[in-house]
């Protein structure tokens, strides 16, 4: 009789251990991991940095203040292409001794140069920076813009490159920097001032006065000019194109230039050569 009430006893307790280890087959430990990791992408900033006050009424001779630069306020190297127009545009008819108008007249165009008398001169005179160069072969125009010359891209490592000193169809100068400008950092200045040429005379103002056929009195002023330039306002328009500095943005970017296929080809290999 203790057997079986001892078998029992036992029997229960080996069925609570089998349901116990049954149970413990489908028992797991979990343990979630995550690694958090940040990629920070580089920020691309770039401007145009410029120190200028128009001056009310700009005379012959007088130069401005014109400082004109680039920046990079990112956080990788950049490439940079700027584009210079210039335009001086009549703001009113302008007469002769005569009375005849002088062409052009009021809101049109007047040539970015004129005859001196000693030769053709811009009538805006641009002083450039200390590190503005021209390539020798693209000396093209007539006028000299007092910019030193190299002859070789590679001879204006960290400067700013004209690849020809004769303004394109719709009035630019294009300049490129040889080099990248690194972040946080300024080019170096391309523009440093302009002067209104000294030749441009001031107008000469007077009155004209005729009786007509009814004897009615006719006064009509009178303009007279040299140039007609001191009554035009002048713009200078500076844009920047600016891309990462690596060969295949460059190359897509400033690829389309085909007068610049050395300097968009040198500055592909810039990288390489540093």
């Amino acid at each position: 009789m203790k057997n079986k009430v001892w078998n029992k006893k036992y029997l229960f307790t080996f069925a609570f251990l089998c349901i116990f280890l049954i149970g413990g087959v489908f028992a797991y430990w979990t343990q979630e991991l995550q690694v958090r990791n940040e990629f920070k992408t580089a920020k691309y900033d770039t401007t145009i940095v410029e120190e200028f006050t128009a001056p009310s009424e700009w005379l012959p001779g007088q130069e401005v203040n014109k400082d004109v630069s680039v920046r990079n306020k990112g956080t990788i190297p950049v490439f940079v292409r700027v584009s210079i127009h210039q335009k001086w545009v009549r703001r009113e008819d302008v007469y002769d001794g005569e009375g005849k108008p002088i062409s052009p007249l009021k809101g049109e165009t007047i040539p970015l140069t004129f005859e001196t008398g000693n030769g053709s001169a811009y009538a805006s005179q641009v002083t450039w920076g200390n590190d503005v160069v021209v390539l020798s072969s693209g000396k093209q125009g007539d006028i000299d813009l007092g910019i030193p010359s190299v002859d070789t891209i590679r001879d204006a490592k960290g400067k700013w490159l004209l690849l020809t000193d004769k303004v394109d169809e719709e009035g630019n100068l294009h300049f490129y920097y040889i080099g990248n400008i690194q972040p946080n950092t300024d080019a170096p200045r391309l523009v440093d001032a302009v002067t209104m040429h000294p030749a441009i005379e001031p107008e000469i103002k007077g009155e004209k006065v005729w009786y007509d056929g009814s004897d009615n009195k006719v006064t009509q002023e009178i303009k007279n000019t040299t140039y007609g330039y001191e009554n035009a306002r002048y713009t200078m328009t500076v844009s920047a194109d600016t891309v990462q500095a690596t060969s295949g943005a460059v190359k897509a970017v400033f690829g389309n230039e085909d007068n610049a296929k050395d300097v968009i080809a040198y500055l592909a290999e810039y990288e390489v050569m540093e």
